[in-house]
This record gives structure tokens, C-alpha cells and sequence, in this order.
């Protein structure tokens, strides 16, 4: 098969600029991927990456330093994986009407359903702690493409 593969890694500290920090990482990296993706679609990714950071700084920030975040764009699907050094995995706890945190996975799980994805949690094989990975139908294909009309090249992934 014929792919075009795109990655981005970071790691953002665990404190107040975190999240914010982590925003503007994601925005910078999906900017570079293009405008094939849609404002629509990065609006989602950018949800989903808020959501996952915020879930690590309050949830695990008593047990890590740092969290890290990969973006992946490869044929038609995106992945956000947020990792950190917490070994208990999120839950889908319900949150009362008055309460001010317990919706984040909700949201992501709805927006991951709505694009045809899913949400998983898996255990970190070289660290301790978790990475939560949410994959995304782009409903796009990117392509590379050896000169201006020449045939498309396979990318090693």
C-alpha cells in the first residue's frame, strides 16, 4: 500500500502552562500537515488533546514530571496518544450536574465515535503509567509522490 506518514512528538510539563503548551504544539504540528485535514476536523483534535493533558496534569501529576503527546497521520487515520507515568487507567466516571470535572472522557470517546474512531488505554511497556490513544477516520488520504507526475511512492512507516 502507498502512504504518506506524518508523526509529531513532545512532552510538556506537569504544571499550569501544560495544557496551553500542548495546544499550541498539536496546532503548530497539524498547521504543517496542511489544510487537507479541515477546520473541523482540527477543532476535534485539539478538543481531544486539551482533554487527554488535562486528564494527566490533574490525575497524574502527583506521580509525573512530564506527560507526552504523539500525533500520527497516516492513510486516512490520526492518532492522539497522551502518556504519562500514572499506572491507574481513566475511567468513565459520570459527573453530577454541579460538578466541575468528571466529563473529559465522555467527550472524547463521543468525538472519537463521531469521526469512526475509537479510544484505548494501554499499559507502557518501558516506564511505568499509561497511554491513552484515540484514532480518527481524516476522511482523507495523503500521498507522497516521487516528481509532478510521476506514480506514487511507498513510505516506510
Amino acid at each position: 500500500m502507498f502512504f504518506y506518514r506524518h508523526a509529531r512528538h513532545f512532552t510538556v510539563p506537569v504544571d499550569q502552562a501544560a495544557v496551553p503548551q500542548a495546544r499550541r504544539l498539536a496546532r503548530a504540528a497539524l498547521s504543517d500537515w496542511g489544510s487537507a485535514l479541515g477546520d473541523q476536523l482540527v477543532d476535534t483534535i485539539m478538543l481531544i488533546v486539551t482533554e487527554l493533558v488535562t486528564n494527566s496534569v490533574l490525575h497524574a501529576g502527583d506521580r509525573t514530571s512530564c506527560v507526552d503527546v504523539t500525533l500520527r497521520l497516516r492513510d486516512g487515520r490520526l492518532t492522539v496518544e497522551v502518556r504519562d507515568d500514572h499506572p491507574s487507567r481513566p475511567s468513565l466516571n459520570g459527573a453530577a450536574a454541579g460538578d466541575e470535572h468528571g466529563r473529559g472522557l465522555y467527550i472524547v470517546h463521543h468525538l472519537a465515535g463521531e469521526r469512526g474512531g475509537c479510544v484505548r488505554v494501554q499499559t507502557c511497556a518501558e516506564r511505568p503509567g499509561k497511554v491513552v490513544v484515540v484514532e480518527l477516520e481524516t476522511g482523507t488520504m495523503m500521498y507522497a509522490w516521487r516528481g509532478a507526475l510521476a506514480e506514487p511512492v511507498a513510505v516506510a512507516s
